[in-house]
C-alpha cells in the first residue's frame, strides 16, 4: 500500500512543485518563488517521512485512510481553484493570476520597436 502511495503522489502532485511554479511567479521574482516552492516541497516530504511511522503504529490503517482524504481535497482545491495554464503565453499565464506587468513590458517593446498599432489584450485568460 506505500508502494502505492509513492507510485501515485509521485506521478501526480510531487512534480507540481517543480512545475507550476516557474509559470505562475512574475519574472522579477521567480527564482525567490521557485526557492520558496521547492523548500515547502521538501519541508512536506521531510514531516510525511517523520510522521508516518508513528502514524502506523498508533492508527495502523488509517494512515492510509488519512492520505487518501488528504490527497482528495488537495484534488478537488486543484482541480476548482488552480486556473488551466496549458498552451498559454507567460503573459496570459500572468493575466490569469492577476499580475499584467508581462503585457505592459510587452506593449513597451512594441512601441520601442516601432510599431503603429499595439498588440490588444486578450482579457479571456481561465
Amino acid at each position: 500500500m506505500a508502494f502505492l502511495f509513492i507510485i501515485i503522489f509521485g506521478a501526480s502532485y510531487s512534480p507540481l512543485a517543480w512545475a507550476l511554479p516557474p509559470e505562475i511567479f512574475p519574472i522579477s521574482i521567480r527564482s525567490k518563488g521557485v526557492a520558496l516552492s521547492v523548500s515547502i516541497n521538501w519541508l512536506s516530504n521531510f514531516i510525511v517521512g517523520i510522521a508516518t511511522p508513528p502514524m502506523f503504529e498508533n492508527i495502523g490503517f488509517g494512515t492510509y485512510v488519512f492520505f487518501a482524504c488528504f490527497c482528495a481535497l488537495a484534488a478537488l482545491w486543484a482541480f476548482f481553484l488552480v486556473p488551466e495554464t496549458m498552451n498559454k503565453t507567460l503573459e496570459q499565464v500572468d493575466e490569469a493570476f492577476g499580475d499584467f506587468s508581462g503585457q505592459e513590458e510587452q506593449d513597451v517593446m512594441w512601441e520601442i520597436m516601432g510599431a503603429e498599432t499595439v498588440s490588444p489584450r486578450k482579457n479571456d485568460v481561465a
